[in-house]
């Protein structure tokens, strides 16, 4: 009977090697993986962020609808007694809207997500660092962790909240209690909460730049002092600036929504009002989280027209001390002002801007009337 020769080592080893390297499916397979993986995370991130949204303003809405409904029938005979009791109300919800916000998006970037999620150019440990050397140039750093973050959190939001109450008494009147629109003008009221008040911060806050005199009267070099702020930064701002930003994305944006849609109910005002916060908390904060895509009910279209990079935008404002004016980027892109902090994979590329689509046709219609 005959046996078999035993393979040489030569041969068991070039086997073994043959078996051991990936082959181009498995890694193709393995890519996939990792690609449907990052996907589904990026789906959990999103559906966390609006179903935190939906459900904490669901809460403020079963909260105040009581006080308003008893506000509403109130006899307004006495201005004064009815526009105190009606004001106590709306700054309350203001400071509970905004300080809930923009606590958590610092908690979030400090203490749960990873500092691969932050900017390069968004020195805050070394600005804390070297504290004494930026405070000649910068101004002051500001450490929560030293300083008393909750104290003086809550006296900026309650500073925040004066003039934003203020523009909420106009509102609030107007709401619906008992009705509520279609489901599906939701996502839609929500993102036109956003982009109006974008293009109407952008209109103001390049105002304020290009215009020295504005500059100072508003006293916008206060908020500028935070080169690098943290998310509760956003309304760290001058008087005449607190009341001018408080117009643009607390006011403005619910009056254009409801020329479109007509009167909002008090969930869907909560609703806008809580991602204009969220907005504002995000671009401050120099971390792109990977929830925020500037389109919360719809990410890839906010992928598509880059307002996942407003935080980058706005982060290379605060470096610059210029350019990138807005707040969720589609107004910067729409006029071509927007720019990228130092680092950022995007800085070398030329200004992108939304409306030159539109150039050769213009071009064109021009060479004609010439013609």
């Amino acid at each position: 009977m005959k046996r078999h020769r035993s393979a040489s080592p030569a041969s068991d080893s070039t086997t073994t090697s043959t078996h051991s390297s990936p082959s181009p499916t498995s890694h193709q397979q393995s890519e996939s993986k990792r690609s449907m993986s990052n996907i589904l995370l990026r789906l959990t991130y999103y559906a966390m962020e609006v179903g935190f949204q939906l459900a904490f303003a669901h809460f403020i809405t079963l909260v105040y609808s009581p006080i308003l409904r008893w506000l509403h029938g109130m006899p307004n005979t006495h201005i004064v007694p009815w526009f105190l009791a009606i004001y106590a109300t709306t700054l309350a919800l203001s400071l509970t809207q905004y300080f809930v916000i923009a606590t958590l998006v610092d908690l979030l970037a400090d203490y749960v997500f990873p500092d691969s999620i932050r900017l390069a150019a968004h020195k805050r440990s070394k600005q804390l660092a070297d504290g004494e050397a930026r405070k000649d140039q910068w101004g002051a750093p500001y450490d929560y962790g030293h300083r008393g973050y909750l104290v003086n959190h809550m006296l900026f939001s309650l500073r925040w909240c004066v003039p934003m109450s203020i523009a909420a008494v106009m509102w609030i009147p107007r709401l619906m209690l008992d009705e509520n629109p279609p489901l599906w003008q939701i996502p839609l009221k929500v993102q036109c909460g956003l982009v109006f008040g974008d293009l109407a911060y952008w209109l103001v806050h390049i105002s304020q730049h290009k215009c020295k005199a504005l500059y100072q009267w508003s006293d916008h070099s206060y908020h500028h002092q935070f080169r690098h702020p943290w998310g509760s930064a956003g309304t760290w701002l001058g008087t005449v600036d607190l009341l001018v930003a408080t117009f643009a994305i607390g006011s403005f944006n619910i009056y254009c929504t409801e020329l479109i849609f007509g009167r909002l109910s008090l969930f869907e005002y909560m609703l806008m009002i809580n991602f204009v916060h969220e907005m504002n908390c995000v671009d401050h904060s120099g971390c792109e989280f990977p929830f925020w895509s500037g389109c919360p009910f719809f990410p890839p279209l906010g992928y598509w027209l880059r307002l996942d990079k407003s935080i980058a935008m706005h982060e290379a404002h605060h470096n610059y001390n210029h350019y990138s004016y807005g707040l969720l980027g589609f107004a910067d892109q729409f006029f071509g002002t927007a720019k990228y902090p130092p680092g950022y994979p995007l800085a070398d590329r030329p200004s992108y801007r939304l409306t030159q689509i539109f150039d050769k046709p213009l071009h064109a219609v021009c060479a004609s009337i010439r013609l």
